[in-house]
């Protein structure tokens, strides 16, 4: 009977075995449908970004301008090699205005 036990206690190491990979391969997969929803901008919230780069002028190879759109507002942004400083923000409707009437 000893041998029936030890194929009894080899099966049921295989099922724990088999399950756990199951297990594994589930999160696996579950990781990569996340990466590749979020690649494409399918947000669980269902509000996609808004945030935009306007425009950008190179001052020097480490120093730049940005014009960035984000929620109803514009930034001017100073960019360096140290990190970003914001400059000045309006509302976006002030600037479209603006540039209206000119």
């Amino acid at each position: 009977m000893e041998s029936g036990e030890s194929i009894l206690n080899i099966a049921m190491l295989g099922k724990l075995v088999f399950g756990l990979l199951l297990i594994l391969g589930l999160l696996g997969f579950l990781v990569l449908a996340l990466k590749f929803l979020q690649r494409k901008k399918m947000a669980f919230s269902g509000l996609k970004s808004d945030l935009k780069i306007v425009q950008t002028t190179h001052l020097s190879p480490q120093q730049r301008l940005a014009i960035v759109h984000w929620n109803q507002t514009q930034y001017l942004i100073a960019l360096t090699g140290e990190g970003g400083f914001l400059l000045d923000k309006k509302p976006a409707d002030e600037v479209t205005k603006k540039e209206q009437s000119v």
